[in-house]
């Protein structure tokens, strides 16, 4: 069973990102400054979570010379629960929350998912690529560009992921 201290960790989306890398990664050893660069969150926070971490038995770590290597702690029961968890791609949720708003402003216009998220290959440091179709949707070009920037000006407020709208025009809609 997991803990109230141990699910507080996954309260911070940085913090979620690194013991998702370590349970990804349970048999590498990385350095604070390598797990924050490959989860593209800040030192900081990476050093912190990694202290938590340890304090609730998730990590085990190893100091050498300046720096400090940390490691999931396979045989902790918290980890093991963590591992059998399935969390959700946060990319794929970014997707579904900038299609939910752009829909909320603009209900006809048609939005697709493509890039490294839609493949299944994204990293920590993806963006999220969308194609938004306007035209018979009877919306201006520019009314769709303010509206997905806004969308996803607020996807990067609530989950730290850039969505990249590119703004496609219909073929049925192009000029013949």
């Amino acid at each position: 069973m997991i803990d109230v201290p141990a699910l507080s960790i996954l309260a911070k989306s940085g913090r979620a990102r690194i013991l998702g890398h370590l349970l990804a990664h349970p048999k590498q050893r990385f350095t604070i400054n390598a797990l924050a660069a490959e989860t593209g969150v800040p030192f900081a926070t990476a050093w912190r979570s990694v202290r938590d971490l340890y304090g609730l038995g998730l990590a085990t770590t190893e100091s050498f010379g300046n720096s400090t290597s940390v490691q999931l702690n396979e045989r902790s029961p918290a980890a093991y629960a963590l591992k059998n968890l399935d969390f959700p791609d946060p990319h794929l949720m970014a997707f579904r929350a900038f299609e939910r708003e752009l829909k909320r402003r603009l209900p006809n216009v048609s939005v697709r998912l493509f890039g490294s998220v839609a493949r299944g290959a994204s990293t920590p440091a993806s963006d999220v690529d969308v194609a938004v179709a306007y035209g018979a949707t009877g919306y201006s070009k520019a009314a769709v560009l303010e509206a997905s920037v806004n969308a996803a000006n607020r996807v990067l407020d609530d989950f730290h992921l850039s969505v990249t709208p590119l703004l496609v025009k219909r073929v049925e809609d192009a000029p013949k």
